[in-house]
């Protein structure tokens, strides 16, 4: 079986398309405890949120972000500088 994270682009669509205000972070709670998303780590699932996101025309502002990153536990032990680092990739990629 191939994995991808499509059905988690679909899902963020379908979320998103019903109301624009969704928080992200919730979004990512959902999308990682969706099952067949559970093989992948956090930042692509976060990556793949607002690449989606994005291109629906909706943005995040960084506290939005930064908020998201706090429930992941993969991603919340990084240090200021790879966080910043990392909330400036997820910024610029689109």
């Amino acid at each position: 079986m191939i994995y991808t994270l499509d059905d988690a682009a679909v899902a963020v669509l379908q979320s998103y398309s019903r109301n624009r205000h969704t928080r992200p972070s919730a979004m990512f709670r959902k999308l990682r405890r969706m099952r067949q998303n559970q093989c992948f780590g956090d930042y692509p699932i976060v990556a793949t949120l607002v690449h989606t996101v994005r291109g629906m025309g909706i943005q995040f502002n960084r506290g939005q972000l930064r908020n998201t990153l706090r429930y992941s536990t993969q991603l919340s032990d990084m240090s200021n500088r790879e966080r910043k680092h990392l909330l400036d990739a997820l910024e610029s990629a689109n």
